[in-house]
């Protein structure tokens, strides 16, 4: 029983994700410079998102040549 008073309990450090975001990427064309901006698009709010402890990415829409 002694060896109990030595144990230290590590609470876990729980995040709620309280908002269910969604990605949305667009370009006009399908050329490769617009293909690269949709990729940094996609990449540059994936990182935002990640940002935020309480934000959770529910999907990723994108668009491409749709005019």
């Amino acid at each position: 029983m002694d060896d109990i008073k030595n144990v230290v309990r590590i609470e876990k450090n729980r995040v709620i994700k309280d908002y269910s975001v969604v990605i949305y990427a667009r370009v006009s064309t399908n050329s490769k410079e617009q293909l690269d901006s949709l990729a940094n698009q996609i990449s540059g709010l994936t990182r935002l998102a990640a940002a935020h402890r309480t934000w959770f990415v529910a999907d990723i829409f994108n668009l491409q040549g749709e005019i």
